[in-house]
């Protein structure tokens, strides 16, 4: 009786060891999204951008920090009239206010708007939000929700102006976007998301729909990463 209550405990503590080594393993399997979207001040990205038939180029540059709803954002300025407040959670990197310098305005999202969640390959992530638009007084200007879902689909090496980077991250992202006017937009992208970079290319196809005309329009974007600065670190031929 002995033995078979030794053999019995010993064959306990390996069952209980191989769940715990799975739950582990399991756990482990989500990519931290900090590591692939860097948030420290000063880093700095250049991309090509091609819509139609006309090309330019966007800055993006990460530039001070700002307190939305409580919680402390970093602002992401596109060129000079534009910047969106991010920060990370628990569950990703997240959007929060979106603020239009050119024309005054901005807008707050509740609950703030999912942009990469830490996900598992395969895995898909919805999210669902409203926002409202603001001129610089206070009055409200318009409102709106918008709902997507985030698939991570595969790990891939990819090439760029920038260079070639791999076991970059891919997703499939669809969203679409409603206002109380009746307009809406509808994107469906994929994005590579490169260890210790950010966005190294996103392929979109967007459709705009104008209640008031009842005309829709769709266009497709490319956005390839040139050069940045991340970390101190010059990546990409500069410029």
């Amino acid at each position: 009786m002995k033995v078979e209550k030794s053999v019995l405990m010993d064959y306990k503590i390996l069952i209980l060891s191989t769940v715990i080594v799975f739950m582990f393993t399991t756990l482990s399997l989500a990519y931290d999204l900090r590591e692939y979207y860097p948030l420290s001040q000063g880093d700095s990205w250049t991309y090509s951008v091609i819509e139609g038939e006309e090309s330019e180029r966007r800055n993006l540059r990460i530039d001070g920090e700002e307190i939305v709803n409580g919680i402390k954002t970093v602002r992401i300025f596109s060129g000079e009239d534009e910047y969106n407040c991010i920060a990370f959670d628990s569950e990703g990197i997240k959007k929060y206010k979106e603020f239009d310098i050119e024309d005054n305005e901005y807008e707050i999202y509740n609950p703030p708007k999912l942009i990469f969640p830490n996900i598992e390959i395969g895995e898909v992530k919805e999210y669902s939000t409203n926002w409202i638009e603001y001129g610089m007084n206070g009055e409200k200007k318009e409102e709106g929700t918008e709902t997507g879902q985030i698939k991570l689909e595969s790990i891939e090496n990819i090439e760029v102006p920038a260079g070639r980077f791999t076991d970059c991250l891919k997703f499939s992202i669809f969203s679409e976007e409603k206002d109380t006017a009746g307009n809406y937009e509808k994107g469906d992208c994929s994005v590579w998301l490169a260890l210790g970079v950010g966005k190294v290319k996103e392929f979109c196809i967007d459709t705009e729909y104008e209640a008031e005309t009842q005309k829709e329009d769709t266009s497709i974007e490319i956005v390839e990463l040139v050069s940045a600065v991340v970390d101190g670190k010059r990546i990409g031929r500069q410029e």
